[in-house]
């Protein structure tokens, strides 16, 4: 109420019911994400590398990741603040899936972009399972066979990537290739050329052959500059009962070497 006396009446917006829901968005980004990764895992082509990595993990992140985030806040908000696509229960259930799978791609691109361990991606795939799971249900009771289907192959991808990343088995880290394409990890190689399993050798068995490797090579480089210097030192003479003589020195009081250093062996300096 205003300080004249007058009435303020609220606004109230309606926006029109919209027949054309955004899914299309999603489906394009995720089938492009799958076309990219899945092409170069099953191929090898191109081969892997930190540039060629970094390159999928920015497709990763924007086709896949970004499309399907968009588009489930694009339902979301439609859903309940805007009321434009009406009550559908099976549209609640898609926009909660788009979110959380494209939150999903952002974390696999970005982890791919650094190089970090996949490993940890076994606990993850507990969580997305029951929601592949809840989105069977949902979209077999709205009798819509084809996104139905889909949630089937993401369950499917869920409940081998489990054992896959969390108990290395070699089977489902190849499967993963076929139906996901998340193939590259630090932890579980998936590659088609490799087994997935982890590696077991000690990390400090790896930075000794690092060392001996660089000890090697420096060796081989300053090898052929070997020089031996002898060096003699001189002083007054001393007799017995008879000063020193400004002008004159005695015989050498030392004598040394310089060390001798080889491609396979080296001595240290004597005097």
């Amino acid at each position: 109420m205003l300080e004249s006396g007058a009435k303020m009446e609220a606004q109230v917006f309606t926006f029109a019911s919209s027949p054309f829901v955004p899914v299309a968005i999603g489906f394009f980004g995720l089938g492009t994400g799958y076309f990219i990764w899945g092409g170069q895992a099953l191929f090898g082509f191109p081969k892997s590398s930190p540039e060629v990595n970094r390159t999928l993990g920015l497709w990763g992140f924007w086709m896949p990741g970004f499309m399907q985030f968009l588009t489930g806040i694009y339902l979301l908000t439609g859903l309940t603040w805007f009321n434009v696509f009406g009550k559908a229960a099976p549209l609640y259930m898609a926009g909660l899936a788009f979110t959380a799978y494209g939150i999903h791609w952002f974390a696999m691109a970005h982890r791919r972009y650094i190089d970090s361990s996949a490993q940890p991606d076994g606990w993850m795939a507990i969580a997305f399972l029951f929601l592949s799971i809840l989105g069977v249900d949902v979209f077999r009771r709205a009798e819509d066979i084809p996104v139905m289907l889909i949630f089937v192959g993401l369950t499917l991808i869920y409940a081998i990537e489990i054992p896959a990343r969390l108990l290395s088995w070699n089977l489902g880290g190849r499967l993963l290739v076929a139906t996901s394409a998340r193939s590259q990890s630090t932890a579980v190689r998936t590659a088609p050329d490799a087994p997935a399993l982890i590696s077991k050798a000690p990390a400090s068995s790896n930075l000794l052959r690092a060392l001996d490797s660089s000890l090697e090579a420096v060796i081989s480089k300053v090898s052929p500059a070997v020089v031996q210097i002898v060096v003699n030192g001189y002083g007054p003479r001393k007799i017995m009962d008879t000063p020193p003589r400004e002008s004159s020195a005695s015989m050498p009081l030392a004598q040394g070497s310089s060390s001798t250093l080889t491609a396979t062996s080296s001595r240290m300096p004597t005097w």
